[in-house]
């Protein structure tokens, strides 16, 4: 008798917990739902009252990751970023988080530290993510986006550590590897480093190339080769960059080049057709038109003709846009032109 009672209160008690967590997940959802519907409506403070609310009633962790993330991403809007970062790092709190939830907050967390150019603290969320990462391609991810932090810092020796530990990372994953090396391209490139970054040329040689990427490699192989004062090399890899849109700085890079270092070569006529596509062409602005028809009057005060260098450095003179250096060089040209003109 003692043990049919005892059976029939553990089956009441059973089914007494079972409608307080249905209660619990309806108020959960109710309070969710709600706080998405003000969040949509820029309500941001009535949603995080409600996320927090339906913090309260979540049973389950995937519930309990859901109003962390929404409750993170409401007070990111509302700017108030270490309260947004607070409870990301309360997620890691989770015993069972899923991996996709730890990739998704430490994403998120860096976002927020890069937003107040907590650039230390960004890296260090990289490296703490890099350890905890099962995939290599969420390593590589992370190792990747260090080297993105480092570029805002401007520290590009540690960026080119970073992008070298990805590549390393990546498993011959030509996928992986191939957008790496070109930014590893870019690295050495802002480094100065002009020889490293021709070695990763010619980019025919990287399997899963992107359209984009092979303007990004031809434009800064070419400008390096351009710097070792290898101007064949230059006016040959500029040559094969793919054409990009109009106006666009790798097409004005790509004509500019590729005219300047014609005009190292003494090839001035040829120098001059490239200097010409870029003044003749609108859509660039007034700076990069400027900067050709600096290069075109200098050829023209060489050639001595000095009427035609005169024209450019008044043409670039009236343009918007220019820079001081600009102008200082305009007024150096247009008087050394006069002084030439003279002493005709």
């Amino acid at each position: 008798m003692n043990k049919y009672i005892n059976v029939k209160h553990l089956i009441s008690l059973l089914f007494m917990v079972t409608v307080l967590n249905l209660t619990g997940a309806e108020q959960f959802k109710t309070f969710y739902d709600s706080g998405t519907a003000k969040a949509k409506k820029n309500d941001y403070n009535g949603a995080a009252a409600d996320f927090r609310k339906a913090l309260d009633f979540s049973q389950l962790s995937s519930d309990e990751s859901r109003a962390i993330f929404a409750l993170s991403d409401t007070f990111d809007k509302l700017k108030k970023y270490d309260e947004a970062a607070k409870w990301l790092e309360r997620l890691f709190e989770i015993p069972d988080l899923k991996q996709k939830d730890v990739i998704r907050a430490y994403r998120n967390i860096i976002s927020i530290n890069l937003k107040q150019k907590k650039y230390d603290e960004a890296l260090e969320n990289c490296a703490d993510a890099a350890r905890k990462m099962k995939e290599p391609a969420n390593i590589v991810y992370f190792y990747e986006k260090a080297a993105e932090v480092c570029d805002k810092k401007k520290d590009y020796p540690a960026m080119i550590a970073f992008l070298q530990q990805a590549i390393s990372e990546s498993s011959q994953d030509t996928k992986l590897i191939a957008p790496l090396k070109i930014k590893l391209l870019g690295a050495y490139y802002k480094n100065k480093q002009y020889a490293e970054a021709l070695q990763i040329f010619p980019f025919q040689d990287i399997p899963g190339l992107k359209e984009n990427d092979k303007i990004y490699a031809c434009c800064y192989s070419g400008i390096s080769a351009f710097n070792l004062k290898k101007y064949s090399i230059a006016i040959s890899y500029l040559g094969q960059m793919p054409n990009s849109a109009k106006g666009n700085y790798f097409q004005y890079q790509k004509l500019f080049y590729q005219g300047y270092s014609l005009q190292q070569l003494k090839q001035y006529p040829k120098a001059l057709d490239y200097y010409v596509q870029i003044i003749n062409d609108d859509a660039f602005n007034g700076y990069f038109r400027a900067c050709a028809m600096i290069n075109s009057a200098s050829i023209m005060t060489i050639e001595k003709k000095y009427d035609a260098a005169l024209k450019y450095y008044e043409n670039a003179e009236k343009l918007d846009g220019i820079v001081d250096w600009q102008k200082k060089s305009i007024a150096n040209g247009i008087k050394k032109t006069q002084d030439a003109m003279n002493k005709k």
